[in-house]
């Protein structure tokens, strides 16, 4: 495996997660309004489109990321980036559990009881379970490391191909998550050298604008061939993920180089606190809309709705980060731990 680091700080990098967070926030925003009956089957009908592009892009990203930290040794690797993957996702899962088990939540993800919250965070059924994900990933990816890169690929291709068709449907859904993006991960994390050489050319906005609007176009074609069942459908998942982390990239290297991109590579420099917070407040401000739910007002605040949500709690998120960042050990390792055997390089610091 070639030892190419990545560049201390590559803004299309960023974008693309600044890109794949935003996705992230409307697929949650959709999921509680749709619960509070506030979500137009439009923007259901979007957000089930957008399953193959959100999570493989965040996914192929974080293994391009990762690709410097895999190649320390084990005491490094777990003591540093895993063990702060871990911290961070039971310290919010456990955040976000007493949360919704507080205030109402329609959606009751790892169920409502206190007793439970306990096992869907062993089990990894909580909204940070991406997290979860990571750490796992970064275990295997190292523990991998003199494995040739195709075996991996072709092994977790199989795995996504298998378990993003239904043909295997496991209790948790996050863990059936993780089998259809690990490919996604050991893509970027293992084709990281000629992706970057493949990244250093610039990307004007027809490229951009044409790549995604072939993604839709083949997206499209996909779900009228097969129907509703089209993402269940054998090698269509895979097919139309890979066509959405090439599109993304491509739109995220054109996006890094102009003005109008700029919030979108922010964004993405901080997708670690807008990870872990955003559920919890787009959650909340849904419930707003509860008592319009079955008057005549549904159907054109259906409309209205999931944008208002999105854009106040992506605001929200962005004002209550700072506070958050100062709380000691809630977006980084408490002292008690000690120091990690490296400090980390900065777009390791910038998880997820």
């Amino acid at each position: 495996m070639t030892t190419t680091a990545t560049p201390a700080r590559l803004p299309w990098l960023d974008s693309a997660r600044g890109m794949a967070i935003l996705l992230v926030v409307f697929h949650h925003t959709i999921l509680y309004t749709g619960a509070v009956g506030v979500a137009h089957p439009v923007w259901v009908y979007l957000n089930g489109a957008l399953n193959t592009f959100r999570m493989p892009l965040f996914f192929f990203v974080s293994g391009l990321l990762a690709a410097r930290a895999v190649r320390r040794d084990w005491r490094t690797l777990l003591r540093g980036r895993v063990a702060l993957l871990v911290w961070v996702y039971v310290v919010w899962s456990l955040t976000a559990g007493t949360w919704f088990r507080v205030i109402p939540n329609l959606r009751s993800v790892g169920g409502r009881s206190w007793a439970s919250l306990p096992w869907s965070i062993l089990t990894a059924t909580t909204s940070i379970w991406y997290l979860c994900a990571l750490a796992i990933f970064l275990v295997i990816a190292r523990a991998v490391r003199g494995v040739p890169t195709w075996p991996i690929l072709a092994v977790t291709g199989a795995i996504s191909l298998v378990f993003g068709a239904d043909l295997v449907v496991p209790s948790s859904w996050a863990w059936q998550s993780m089998a259809m993006y690990a490919v996604f991960f050991f893509a970027g994390n293992r084709l990281h050298a000629p992706v970057l050489a493949w990244a250093q050319s610039p990307v004007g906005w027809p490229l951009a604008v044409g790549a995604l609007a072939g993604y839709v176009v083949l997206t499209g074609a996909c779900f009228a061939a097969f129907g509703s069942d089209v993402l269940s459908t054998p090698g269509v998942r895979p097919l139309l993920s890979s066509a959405a982390v090439a599109a993304g990239c491509l739109v995220a290297r054109w996006a890094a180089t102009v003005r109008v991109g700029r919030g979108l590579t922010a964004v993405g420099r901080l997708t670690l606190p807008f990870y872990v917070m955003h559920g919890m407040i787009v959650g909340a401000l849904a419930l707003a809309f509860l008592p319009f739910a079955d008057g005549v007002l549904r159907e054109p605040l259906a409309l209205v709705a999931p944008l208002l949500v999105a854009v106040v709690g992506i605001a929200l998120t962005a004002v209550l980060r700072p506070a958050v960042e100062r709380i000691p050990g809630a977006l980084s390792l408490p002292r008690a731990f000690g120091p990690p055997a490296a400090a980390p390089s900065p777009p390791e610091r910038a998880l997820p």
